[in-house]
Formats: C-alpha cells, sequence, structure tokens
C-alpha cells in the first residue's frame, strides 16, 4: 500500500511499483553479465586458448 502522509515529492517516487521493477531489472541485468563473463573466461581458461 502506498503511504499517503509523504513529506516531500520525492518520496512519493520512491515508493512506486516501476522504480522496483527497475532496480530489480537492472540488478538481474548486471549479474547475467558478471556471471557470461566469469564462465567465458573459464572456459576460455580450460580449453587452453590464452
Amino acid at each position: 500500500m502506498p503511504k499517503l502522509d509523504w513529506t516531500s515529492e520525492t518520496a512519493v517516487v520512491k515508493q512506486s511499483m516501476g522504480v522496483l521493477v527497475a532496480l530489480l531489472s537492472n540488478f538481474v541485468y548486471i549479474i547475467v553479465l558478471v556471471v557470461g563473463y566469469v564462465a567465458c573466461r573459464c572456459l576460455r581458461h580450460f580449453s587452453g586458448l590464452r
């Protein structure tokens, strides 16, 4: 439930569902990039393609 007793306009923006979705999707995106990078480095290391 949204809080209707906010004291500044920033508080209204920070509690929206869109902000939550954007933060979580960016978090997942970064995790996927890091895992992909690590996986590529491991495959390259173990295949002997230095």
